[in-house]
């Protein structure tokens, strides 16, 4: 058999690996839908109604939703990565996929897409939720689905991978939950959760160009400017 033979051989059994890994996820599907609405559906009536009666501007609801989203999708690849960790301390039940005949960089990849298949899939939920609870303030009058489709994609594969490596540069549960703790957490949030680009660039344009330097700042404002209106946005 030759080389090319081996390498199809080698997609389809890793393909399988995920289809199965897929499938195991899609069956408790009930308990992952609502893991996807509470935290959003909290967070978009305290920005979309308490916040703007306090004094922010009455469009911040629409902005969190985009942040949630986008949030979202990172805690819960960040999640399943933590359940990875785990099982370095226990069954090691990786060590079964190490064991076939496949590239060692083709499973991580597989556990990847594995991780941002779960961030992608019922996190969309979000913009249902937004959308019901601000009504006309949170509006797709704009909304470009290729672009959205691209930005959310590329975003979710990049919150896959970067959750695999702080897995396996942590080693153990305890080491990733200060990974969390000192580096991934306020990432989340600093890069472009709370408020957008341009106003970071306008109150300091150093950190402003220090910001673009982190992937999370493109992940929301792509999938801002492809929902909302572009001028508020980074160029996309």
């Amino acid at each position: 058999m030759n080389n090319a033979h081996l390498f199809i051989a080698s997609l389809r059994t890793a393909g399988w690996l995920l289809w199965c890994d897929i499938r195991l996820f899609m069956k408790d599907w009930h308990n992952n839908l609502l893991d996807s609405i509470f935290w959003p559906l909290v967070l978009i009536l305290a920005n979309g109604y308490i916040l703007p009666a306090m004094g922010m501007q009455a469009d911040y609801g629409a902005f969190i939703t985009i942040s949630m989203l986008i949030i979202m999708a990172s805690f819960t690849a960040w999640f399943a990565a933590n359940v990875f960790v785990a099982d370095f301390e226990s069954t090691r039940s990786i060590g079964y996929e190490l064991t076939l005949p496949l590239p060692y960089w083709m499973i991580f990849i597989k556990i990847a897409l594995q991780f941002a298949f779960k961030a992608a899939i019922f996190n969309l939920i979000t913009l249902v939720i937004g959308k019901v609870i601000l009504m006309d303030a949170f509006s797709f009058a704009h909304f470009n689905g290729l672009k959205f489709a691209l930005i959310y994609l590329v975003s979710c594969f990049f919150f896959g991978t970067f959750a695999l490596w702080a897995a396996c540069l942590a080693g153990n549960v305890k080491r990733f939950m200060r990974l969390e703790q000192r580096i991934a957490g306020p990432l989340f949030f600093i890069c472009g959760y709370s408020f957008p680009w341009k106003t970071l660039h306008a109150i300091s344009p150093v950190a402003g160009k220090l910001m673009l330097i982190t992937p999370w700042i493109y992940a929301y404002e792509g999938v801002r400017a492809a929902i909302f209106e572009q001028t508020e946005s980074l160029n996309y």
